[in-house]
């Protein structure tokens, strides 16, 4: 893929029958510069919405030989959309959406899964900014499967307010003692990489840059080695807990918001980002999970705005992320199921998780 394209990805994901097609029409109603695609429901059934022409057809049928679970879908009118999107791919309009990429794409090669690969192999660099519309839980698959190398995940208030940039800087914050564990967490496997780095690939679709957080031992020890962006904790900040580390980065990149992610939570998942992610607005100083009254500032975002209160906070006395985020004005998300702001914190965890 050619590096002009690599930076006119885009990615839009919620949950299923969260408004995403409803946001977007809502933003191509208030942008001229806008072609593609859309998937609406009509009377129960999908179909296919061309922006261009506003001609719908219907997409969801009762049989058919392209299914994926319970649906079936007309191969003529994916046809139809296909052929209607290769054109739109050289109009003059800034952003082309294509909704939506899902198991029909990513696991059966059906659908747009073609067009995507003509895309990916097309010599032009003419393209518009592309966003594609991805299911949560396949937005890490449709990266690799793919193989996007810049991919950037829209939150939803981009579609609101067009000149919200993404503009968070990632820390994968390594620099936990790991006294239960014995062994360095940021160092461990539980599949094809180290936990520090499968963070860092978690966080670059959402953040123009990622840096590592790491303290002065495992800069000796093994981080030295590495190609990375490393950020050792100052010693004015020191012995503080995760604070040390965040404070370390806010001292060198004074003006931006911040994604954080701590290298101890192996069942996080891209989808769970983009959660976070999403709720970012205007209003608040701060995303995070709330796990039975239980905030997670170790898995977080704080906006560039609370920053300054954050290194406030620390020259009064205090080091307690979660005290912070409970004092300013954060959006809390309720934790309804699932495991994966669970750590795991000692050796036989570790190779129990390993051997399941």
């Amino acid at each position: 893929m050619k590096e002009e394209l690599n930076n006119k990805i885009y990615i839009f994901s919620d949950k299923i029958g969260s408004g995403k097609t409803t946001l977007l029409k809502n933003w191509f109603e208030n942008n001229e510069n806008i072609s593609g695609f859309l998937s609406p429901k009509v009377n129960g059934k999908r179909v296919f919405e061309n922006l261009e022409t506003g001609e719908q057809r219907l997409l969801e049928v009762e049989h058919s030989s392209l299914q994926i679970g319970k649906y079936s879908f007309d191969p003529e009118v994916f046809s139809w959309a296909e052929s209607e999107l290769s054109k739109q791919l050289n109009s003059q309009k800034e952003w082309l959406i294509i909704d939506e990429i899902g198991p029909l794409e990513i696991r059966k090669e059906k659908g747009f899964h073609e067009l995507i690969l003509k895309i990916l192999n097309d010599e032009s660099s003419n393209y518009p900014k592309i966003v594609f519309v991805v299911r949560d839980f396949m937005v890490d698959e449709f990266i690799e499967k793919y193989q996007f190398q810049n991919p950037k995940i829209l939150p939803k208030n981009f579609f609101v307010n067009s000149e919200t940039k993404p503009n968070l800087l990632g820390i994968t914050l390594c620099g936990g003692e790991s006294k239960r564990m014995k062994t360095d967490k940021a160092l461990l496997n539980y599949g094809d990489n180290a936990q520090w780095k499968k963070v860092s690939e978690l966080l670059k679709p959402f953040c123009e840059e990622v840096v590592i957080s790491i303290n002065e031992n495992q800069w000796q020890n093994w981080a030295e080695k590495e190609s990375d962006q490393f950020i050792i904790d100052d010693q004015k900040f020191q012995d503080h807990g995760p604070i040390s580390g965040i404070l370390s980065v806010i001292e060198k990149y004074p003006d931006q918001g911040l994604m954080i992610v701590g290298t101890d939570f192996p069942f996080l998942k891209m989808e769970h980002l983009v959660q976070l992610n999403n709720e970012r607005s205007p209003v608040d100083e701060a995303v995070c999970f709330d796990e039975d009254g239980f905030l997670q500032p170790l898995v977080s975002i704080i906006e560039k705005e609370a920053t300054v209160k954050l290194k406030k906070f620390f020259e009064e006395g205090n080091d307690s992320l979660r005290k912070f985020l409970g004092e300013i004005n954060t959006k809390k998300i309720k934790v309804e199921e699932g495991n994966f702001l669970n750590n795991i914190n000692t050796e036989v965890d570790y190779l129990k998780l390993r051997n399941d």
